[in-house]
This record gives structure tokens, sequence and C-alpha cells, in this order.
């Protein structure tokens, strides 16, 4: 709502945070899918988001994302959760946008979307957003 623009990733440690723009907050990076919890995000103050677009991409590793057991669930307070299946696509392309929030008056309406792209710019272009990417090394 500001029009302050960022992206939360693992990749370049842009963790976020809850207390500062974005709110938005990446508890840590689950290379291995090892975790108990896996990756969790926070939003905080969902009043001062206007869109958020939640994604995941293999970085390395897994050729695509049928050869992992990967999903995603999205809770929201007061709606269902939603549960993505990563694994289930025939898709080759190793960047998927999970969901897109958008401001509701105040409240974020969580829409699903499960849109295999090629990368970054890929999603930036779809989006709009006007990023400029670079290569990202962990």
């Amino acid at each position: 709502k500001t029009g302050h623009m960022g992206v939360v990733q693992a990749l370049g440690n842009s963790f976020g945070s809850e207390t500062a723009p974005p709110y938005i907050r990446l508890d840590h990076d689950d290379r291995t899918g090892d975790s108990q919890n896996g990756e969790n995000m926070f939003f905080t103050r969902p009043e001062l988001i206007e869109v958020a677009v939640i994604f995941t991409f293999i970085y390395e590793g897994a050729p695509n994302w049928n050869a992992t057991d990967a999903s995603v669930t999205l809770k929201q307070i007061g709606n269902p959760d939603i549960e993505i299946h990563l694994g289930n696509t025939s898709s080759r392309e190793r960047f998927c946008v999970i969901a897109t929030l958008e401001n509701d008056s105040g409240q974020l309406k969580v829409t699903r979307k499960e849109q295999y792209l090629k990368g970054h710019r890929e999603i930036d272009q779809a989006f709009g957003f006007g990023f400029r990417w670079t290569a990202g090394r962990k």
C-alpha cells in the first residue's frame, strides 16, 4: 500500500521482517525437505500489503517437481487450508507460482494459482512488478 516493493526468499538471504516493511517473514531455508515443519512465511500487517505472490522453485537437486514429494499448505485464519502437491505435475518447469494474496478491505484474499513458469523473470512479466533480477547463489 505504501509503494514499497521487495522479494522475500531464502536465496540471497532475504528473509524479510515481521516488524518492518515488508511485514512478511520467512522463518528459514529448508533446502533438503528434511525439516519437520518445512518453511513458514508469516504476514503480520496484511492491511499494508497490496499484493503478494507466493512462489517456490527448485534451485538445484531435483530435475523437476515430479521428482519431488513437495507440497505446500497455505493456512488462513477463518478459512480452510489450501494444499498443493507439486509432485503431481507433468510440467518440466522448475518455478511455481503457488498463489496470490490481494488486499481486500484490509484482509488478504488468497487465490490458488499453481502456475509453472521458467523462472523469476517470467513471474515478473506475468505480474508486471518491474524488478531487476540477477543470478543468485546459496
